[in-house]
């Protein structure tokens, strides 16, 4: 099928990069960027161009030394950059506030809105951040990206600050 295809050029593609299938993440991958960027061929081809340079470029930086923290830092990376491809305007939120605990669902701007794919209507309250409908719709398939990289974040800022400043 077409979902096994995309997910066998996902990782052959992860190989030719360095990321083999022992890397803890290595699983990971291709679930974040189907459900993000898709399974369009060219699309994911651009991704992994960008992700390319990026993880060369971050390969040198000091926080990022040892296997386990390189490990977390391409995956964080990559989504990153799928965040980056597939929300653009969640992206530039994300770039002024990394806390999805303050993301007000009400006051996000209406193209967040849809390019997450967010009911309003279902919300309890104009005060629900976006962390919080994280935990009650883990399922929903455009918001696995948010859900994983919330759980990324949070467990990289206690391990290594600066680790997150650096890859982004």
């Amino acid at each position: 099928t077409t979902a096994m295809q995309v997910n066998h050029f996902i990782e052959k593609t992860l190989v030719q990069l360095g990321i083999h299938e022992n890397d803890k993440y290595f699983s990971k991958y291709a679930n974040i960027l189907t459900s993000s960027i898709g399974h369009n061929p060219r699309s994911l081809k651009r991704f992994f161009n960008t992700y390319s340079l990026q993880k060369h470029m971050l390969s040198g930086k000091d926080s990022i030394k040892t296997e386990d923290n390189k490990s977390e830092a391409n995956y964080l990376m990559a989504m990153l950059n799928a965040m980056e491809i597939a929300f653009p305007h969640a992206w530039e939120v994300f770039l002024t506030d990394h806390d999805f605990n303050k993301w007000h669902i009400h006051d996000l701007l209406e193209e967040v809105v849809k390019e997450l794919n967010l009911d309003l209507e279902k919300f309890d309250s104009p005060e629900q951040t976006l962390s919080e409908v994280l935990k009650q719709d883990m399922a929903d398939p455009t918001l696995k990206l948010f859900n994983e990289l919330k759980s990324m974040l949070s467990k990289s800022t206690r391990k290594n600050k600066n680790m997150f400043e650096e890859v982004l």
